[in-house]
């Protein structure tokens, strides 16, 4: 009855209850996730993604994605696996069945890759094993700053600390990071020189790769030599 009393004897304070009520629901309802399964029937998916700068679409699945699709083929509870080759990039979606747990499915992926990465090219990087779901969403953004190091310096920090101790944190799916600047050498070829010292490009380009596994030194050549 104290209600009924209220909405009597004060009506402007119940129409402000009735407009704050209304208010509310509207923005709960703007803020409720709409899915096609439940929490408890969504698919675990684990992607491999594998970058190869400078590799065209046909190199990239050759070289990269039927390697990676031919170990992960075996792994358990396997529903269905989906990849596209890009270029310069390799993207393998597995999904697994809902039976099976996210964590234990991306372990097995990931000791499974780990046994091809030395067949795979020296100028790829190493393959990041994500987690997925469809029930992810992005929760949190860490922005870095300080006041001696460079982006260089905080972006180096980020993949060597960070992400590791970010990825073992439970219900943790994938971790993205954004603003990072690699460093990167670039050699000026001078022809007139080569040729007087009786020296080829595949010569000079063997002995940097020697000293740096992670180098993409036919498409800098080929520029510098244009110009």
């Amino acid at each position: 009855m104290y209600i009924t009393e209220v909405s009597i004897k004060r009506p402007v304070v119940a129409w402000v209850m009735s407009l704050i009520l209304i208010i509310f629901g509207i923005f709960v309802f703007s803020e409720l996730p709409v899915r096609e399964l439940p929490d408890g029937i969504q698919p675990p998916v684990v992607q491999v993604q594998t970058d190869y700068k400078s590799a065209s679409a046909e190199i990239v699945d050759e070289e990269i994605t039927q390697k990676l699709e031919d170990v992960i083929g075996g792994a358990e509870g396997i529903k269905n696996i989906d990849s596209s080759s890009l270029n310069g990039r390799s993207r393998i979606n597995i999904q697994f069945n809902t039976d099976i747990d996210l964590d234990d499915a991306a372990n097995d992926i990931r000791e499974r890759v780990a046994r091809v990465v030395d067949n795979l090219p020296s100028e790829s990087n190493p393959p990041q094993i994500l987690k997925q779901a469809a029930g992810f969403t992005t929760t949190m953004w860490v922005a870095l700053s300080s006041p001696n190091w460079d982006d260089l310096d905080l972006g180096d920090y980020a993949e060597r600390y960070l992400i590791d101790a970010f990825s073992s944190v439970p219900n943790v799916g994938r971790i993205l990071v954004g603003g990072l600047r690699e460093l990167s050498v670039r050699v000026w070829i001078d022809p007139i020189k080569l040729a007087a010292n009786n020296l080829t490009i595949q010569e000079v380009e063997r002995a940097l790769r020697n000293e740096n596994k992670n180098l993409y030194l036919p498409l800098v050549i080929t520029l510098f030599l244009k110009n």
